[in-house]
This record gives C-alpha cells, structure tokens and sequence, in this order.
C-alpha cells in the first residue's frame, strides 16, 4: 500500500542519516586522536656561552704614562787621598762648585818631605857611585859585576825618589773634573787611610734621571729606544717639561719590584739648579715608539684553524656573536705570544674554551671582576 512504502521511505532515510551521523563522528574522533598522540614542536633557544674575555684597548697604543723619577749626576766620584795622614786643611764646602785642579783638601806633608829629602840623599850618592863607575869599568878597575850592582842601586834610587815626590804631591786633594762638592765624609785634623772617601764629587752640567717600569714598557723601549719620547718636569718647573734622550735600559728585574731600571739624561737647565737626590715627574709618550707594533695575547686565545692558519674569536659587540680572525703571530713570550696582524684596537678577544666554540656562537661577556687584565702592548 501507499503507507507500507512511504514507512519503508522514512526508514532508509533514517538509516542513512544515522550512517552518515556515525561516520562523521568516528572521523572527528579518528582525527581528536591522531592530534592528542602527535607531540608538539618546540622551539629551542640558542645557548648563550660566558666567554673571559680581553678588550685591546688604546691605552696600550698611545696613552702617555707617568713614572716617578730620581735625579742622579752624570759623572761622579767618591774623591780620596792616595796616601795616608792627618788631614790639615780643608778648603771647600758641600754643595760649592769646583772646576778641574781645584785644590780640595791637604794632609800635613811634613813626614812626606822628610821622606823625600831621604830619597833626594840616596839618589845623589848613588847617581855619583854609578858614574865613577862608568870610567873605572872603562878602564878595567872594576868587574862587571860590581858595576851591574852601582847600576841597579842607583835605577832603584832614582825610582824611590820619583815615588817619594808622587807620595807629596799626593798630600793635596784636587778635582778631577769640574762639578759640585755633594758630601763632604771627615772632619778637619782627623787622620784618614789611603783610599778613603773624603768628598763625593758630582758633574751636574748633565743630569741623569732614572725610573722604574714595568716589563711592557721595558720592551717597548729594547725595541723601539730610537723612537721613544720622554719628558721631565720637576717640583719648581712650574709645569714645564723638559725633554730626555734614553741613556741606559738595565737587563735584569729588581727581585722585590720586577720592574726595570731605565736611565734618562738632560742638559742643566738654566732657570733650575737640579741636584742628585731630587726627584722628577717622566712622561713617556708611547705613541712615538709605535708600540702597535705588535699585542701581546695569551696563547689561550689562539688556536690553528682546519688550514692551519692561527685564529682568534673575537665577540661582536652588538650582536654578541663571536668571530672568527686569522691572525699573524710572532715569538712566544712565556705564557703569551706576539700577534702582528688581525687584531685591532676595540677588539674584545676571547682567551679561554676557543677549542669548544665556532664563529657564530651567542655568548655572554664574564663579569668584571672575573675577567683577564687586559691584553697587553709592548
């Protein structure tokens, strides 16, 4: 009938609703599934590695520095009497000047006179022995050996009195060279001994000033002495600098300071009086000497790259990224070694780990207090 089949009708289009219902819900729940097994993707942050680091900066390359001096003569000397006796007369005070052969001081030289009128006595006779002697070994009244000895007794005369008339010139003091009394050791009529300082004598025309420096400095100045400039200024200079021509460069450390003796020399200048024991400002411009020359690393910041040229990482201040640098190296230096090309002033140089790190890497600048000093210049 009519009703059997629209009954039949709605029937099958109920099935197929439902089938259709049921499909989609297994499909959402297939895909709910497949999504909650999927893991998410995780998007990992760079590492970002501390690095102890050196900055080269221009303090090394140009900065004058400052070093207390010392003035000291040029020439001096501890003045003594050859012989010995009582001191007689003294016949100049401490800090007066002196020229060359000026008398300084005098010992009595009675017993020297006495002495030498001896010897005036020895060398007469012995002088007339030898020439009667002379004309009787002419003659055949004498042997040879008899006139060998008149011979000799009277060289030795002779020389005794030379001696004798050295040993009283010698009873007076006088100056070697023209400077200043510095120190004056005795007193008037004491005795003195033979070699023993009376006066400390100083050539003050030329002074000398010295100054210690640390092994950078001694370096930069074994190796480039014809191009450094140093200045001095004094206490009463009134700010004016006077300029120094190198003199000396000791070769070995002080044990206490480990630092360098380094000698200066001027001119006295006309508007000071500089005497040895003042003391002096020395400014020494390092720019003059070209001390870029070369920078001094420690070997930990070099490492040999896959074509075995030396590199260094240096870290890109503003992307905090470390780069890569072929460099030129020169000797080693103890712990550190000379590089001469590739790095430059502002550079801040990786020193530590080189081996685990490549260029590109994010990295992250130690604290202050636990970074390197910073990397040196001689």
């Amino acid at each position: 009938s009519i009703l059997d089949k629209y009954y039949k009708f709605l029937t099958m289009e109920h099935l197929m609703n439902c089938l259709v219902y049921k499909i989609a819900l297994l499909t959402l729940a297939t895909t709910t599934l497949w999504g909650c097994g999927k893991e998410k993707e995780v998007v990992k942050a760079p590492v970002i590695r501390p690095v102890k680091t050196v900055l080269i900066h221009d303090e090394q390359l140009g900065s004058d520095r400052n070093f207390p001096g010392r003035v000291d003569a040029v020439q001096r000397a501890q003045v003594s009497f050859r012989v010995s006796g009582k001191l007689m007369k003294i016949h100049v005070k401490e800090g007066q000047s002196v020229e060359k052969g000026d008398l300084l001081a005098e010992l009595d030289p009675t017993d020297y006179q006495i002495i030498l009128n001896k010897r005036k006595a020895s060398y007469n006779k012995a002088k007339a022995d030898y020439t009667r002697g002379k004309e009787l070994i002419d003659d055949g009244y004498i042997s040879r050996t008899q006139f060998d000895k008149l011979e000799a007794d009277f060289s030795t005369a002779k020389s005794n009195l030379n001696q004798a008339r050295q040993d009283l010139k010698y009873t007076k003091l006088v100056a070697s060279f023209a400077g200043v009394v510095a120190k004056r050791y005795i007193d008037n009529f004491e005795e003195v001994q033979a070699k023993q300082e009376i006066f400390n004598l100083s050539d003050v025309s030329q002074v000398e000033v010295k100054i210690s420096v640390p092994e950078g400095v001694m370096r930069l100045g074994r190796e480039s002495k014809d191009k450094l400039k140093a200045f001095a200024s004094f206490a009463d200079s009134s700010g004016q600098r006077f300029p120094l021509t190198l003199k000396e460069l000791s070769t070995k450390a002080d044990q206490q300071t480990q630092t360098f003796e380094v000698t200066f020399v001027m001119d006295q200048p006309d508007q000071l009086i500089l005497l040895p024991g003042m003391t002096a400002n020395v400014q020494i411009e390092l720019k003059s000497a070209l001390i870029s020359e070369y920078i001094l690393l420690p070997t930990t910041a070099v490492k040999g790259a896959s074509d075995m040229k030396p590199t260094v990482f240096v870290v890109d201040p503003e992307s905090s990224t470390l780069q890569a640098k072929v460099v030129k190296v020169g000797s080693m230096v103890g712990s550190s070694i000379q590089v001469t090309e590739g790095v430059t002033i502002g550079d801040r140089v990786v020193i530590a780990g080189i081996s685990f790190m490549r260029e590109g890497d994010k990295v992250s600048l130690m604290k202050e207090v636990e970074q390197a000093d910073p990397a040196t210049a001689p």
